[in-house]
């Protein structure tokens, strides 16, 4: 089997294993391994662009795992703000004072050079930052191949089909609670017309017991109605009211 036909059924092997991921961080922690692992690299990291576009996140790195991207003082907004890829040396990445940076430095093991990528949908939505560590400067030999475009472009390919899958979960959630919201209203409106019918009266006091029994109704709460000497005559249409609600519920 000639080289081609070696890479082209690597590239299958890997792709496939992509595509079977069915959540986002084992999305990235994949591809961050298959790219370790085929292009011999010390250490490799997936950064997460949030839904404002504000912040990058690196789950591995815990607290100091957020990035700011107006904050200058790392490489990742600079590269966010160009859109184009960068290396960046051992000796440059020692001046950099962040301490998020430098703690994903040292867990890299202080590589001699990073290679630091944006990685863009086909939508041309920005995603987040692949980072390549190794300790070798030259990196045209591995951003060249037609290998790692094809695992770049199945991830994020697979990257954005994850967030449409967050999105439409949030999306239904969200419609669920507006539904229930609504029919709760609507639950609220007839069983105060209901209530209206023997409780009678438009003030405000008046509407807010009939919401509230209506509420109380609903919920199949047990009544305790307990009220001043004297005010009994007052009280017994609402007690009266109660008790016929909760027998036509039985």
């Amino acid at each position: 089997m000639g080289r081609m036909q070696m890479e082209l059924h690597t590239g299958i092997d890997l792709a496939v294993a992509l595509i079977r991921q069915s959540t986002l961080p084992t999305l990235l922690e994949t591809a961050t391994a298959q790219l370790t692992r085929v292009f011999g690299l010390t250490r490799c990291w997936a950064l997460e662009l949030d839904l404002s576009g504000r912040t990058l996140h690196c789950a591995e790195l815990a607290e100091r795992g957020e990035f700011d991207c107006a904050d200058f003082s790392h490489p990742f907004s600079h590269v966010l703000r160009s859109g184009q890829a960068r290396e960046l040396s051992r000796a440059a990445s020692y001046r950099l004072d962040h301490a998020g940076f430098q703690a994903l430095f040292d867990a890299s093991d202080r590589p001699r050079s990073l290679w630091i990528e944006p990685l863009v949908g086909a939508d041309g939505r920005t995603l987040g930052v692949l980072v390549l560590c190794r300790d070798e400067p030259e990196w045209n030999g591995i951003v060249a191949q037609p290998l790692y475009n094809g695992l770049t472009t199945v991830l994020t390919h697979q990257w954005v089909s994850q967030l449409q899958s967050r999105d439409q979960v949030w999306q239904r959630r969200m419609l669920k609670r507006s539904l229930d919201t609504l029919h709760g209203a609507d639950s609220l409106r007839r069983g105060c017309e209901r209530l209206a019918q023997e409780l009678v009266g438009n003030s405000v006091a008046m509407n807010q017991l009939r919401a509230r029994l209506s509420v109380r109704q609903a919920a199949s709460f047990r009544y305790w109605c307990r009220v001043k000497p004297g005010v009994a005559r007052m009280w017994w249409p609402v007690a009266s009211t109660i008790c016929r609600s909760e027998l036509k519920g039985r």
